[in-house]
């Protein structure tokens, strides 16, 4: 079984995603004036600390919670799923 196939389309997004990650602050520092672009940075931050802050490692829990109790595994991760949304 070849494994070059699967590897080379996962090279090929994970290439993608770096050009794009690359030059979107190329293109948006173009694009915007000084202060138009250190709002955006302002916000980006702010969003990016509350996303990671407000997860409060919900998804991280299921891994202590559900081993030691999997018949209540649907609520647990009912729960999660609702805080994370």
């Amino acid at each position: 079984m070849s494994i070059i196939k699967p590897a080379s389309i996962l090279l090929v997004g994970r290439m993608t995603g770096f050009a794009i990650n690359l030059l979107t602050p190329m293109i948006m520092v173009r694009t915007f004036s000084q202060a138009e672009f250190g709002t955006y940075k302002q916000f980006f931050l702010i969003y990016t600390t509350l996303f990671a802050v407000a997860q409060v490692g919900m998804a991280e829990s299921l891994y202590y919670f559900l081993p030691l109790d999997p018949k209540r595994g649907g609520k647990y991760l009912l729960n999660s799923l609702l805080a994370l949304a």
